[in-house]
């Protein structure tokens, strides 16, 4: 199984979100966010879900499963 990470740049894009968190900070950084942190989301469920479907608690994560915060 591949090793699937989030790129250690979404990291830093969350603390500098957290020190502005304001939507003038925010709307010119909306590309950087869904590059960094959304479109890679489904494959890191996914993975993540492989790893743990042999526990106490399976869990099953992925495209079907994201959703987004105030569209759904």
């Amino acid at each position: 199984m591949p090793d699937i990470r989030l790129d250690p740049a979404a990291f830093a894009f969350l603390d500098e979100l957290v020190a502005n968190n304001r939507r003038a900070w925010f709307e010119p950084r909306r590309e950087e966010f869904h590059r960094l942190l959304i479109a890679p989301l489904p494959e890191v469920l996914e993975a993540a879900s492989a790893q743990l479907a042999d526990g106490p608690w399976p869990v099953s994560g992925g495209r079907r499963t994201v959703f987004r915060q105030l569209r759904d």
